[in-house]
């Protein structure tokens, strides 16, 4: 997969994110529970077992593709998703210095349904490709229609 719009592979891929998501949308909607969620993208194969090293045992990885990973952080806000997500992209870098990396965060502090988390995530990762974002994380904080 070589880098380049999601628009045509988020409706691809959405269901992934979407079905993946929803026990912890449960434990959401029925004790509070906050979760965030982040997608990695790199024109290049992805070193999953660099990923798994880095997260924590209540946190899960889905290996999309091989170039496209989705990580939920269980019992996180958005802060919490944020850091970890650095983290990861940090020590991905460190190894891996002269791969671009893609990366949208959000949480559902600011997406309450299931089918926004994944368009929500997938936006924010087209415009990391489109704007050349690489090795950055975009978050619920980027304001997408403000930039031309």
């Amino acid at each position: 997969m070589h880098t380049q719009s999601f628009t045509n592979l988020s409706q691809l891929y959405s269901n992934i994110v979407y079905n993946e998501s929803e026990n912890y949308f449960y434990d959401y909607e029925r004790y509070g529970a906050h979760f965030s969620t982040a997608l990695f993208y790199s024109a290049e194969k992805l070193d999953l077992n660099l990923f798994k090293e880095e997260l924590r045992k209540t946190d899960k990885i889905v290996e999309i593709t091989d170039s496209l990973f989705y990580i939920i952080f269980n019992m996180t806000d958005i802060d919490g998703g944020l850091k970890a997500t650095e983290n990861i992209l940090s020590t991905y870098e460190k190894k891996h210095f002269s791969q671009k990396v893609y990366t949208s965060v959000s949480s559902t502090q600011s997406s309450h349904q299931k089918e926004f988390l994944s368009t929500h995530l997938f936006s924010l990762l087209d415009f990391a490709i489109k704007e050349n974002k690489y090795n950055e994380v975009l978050d619920d904080f980027h304001d997408l229609y403000s930039y031309n």
